[in-house]
């Protein structure tokens, strides 16, 4: 960090937190209410939902996705980020 770079999360971490994304998302396409699977897991109901969406329209690698491009301003690019 202090040469102005973050270090990289190592894999396996990332791979943990898919695997739990993938099991609140099913929780949710199984029947469970969005506040049923949020809840108890600490998170916001809000952002399960936008996991729900990703995985309904990408698949699981919509569940990789950390930053959406379609969202920047028209003057911003990522190189800006």
């Amino acid at each position: 960090y202090r040469q102005g770079t973050w270090a990289e999360t190592p894999k396996k971490v990332k791979q943990k937190v898919l695997e739990e994304k993938l099991t609140f998302v099913l929780q949710v396409l199984n029947g469970k209410t969005l506040t049923e699977v949020s809840f108890p897991a600490g998170i916001n109901h809000g952002l399960l939902s936008s996991w729900v969406h990703k995985y309904l329209t990408y698949g699981y690698n919509g569940l990789k996705m950390t930053v959406s491009y379609t969202h920047l301003r028209a003057h911003e690019t990522p190189e800006h980020l």
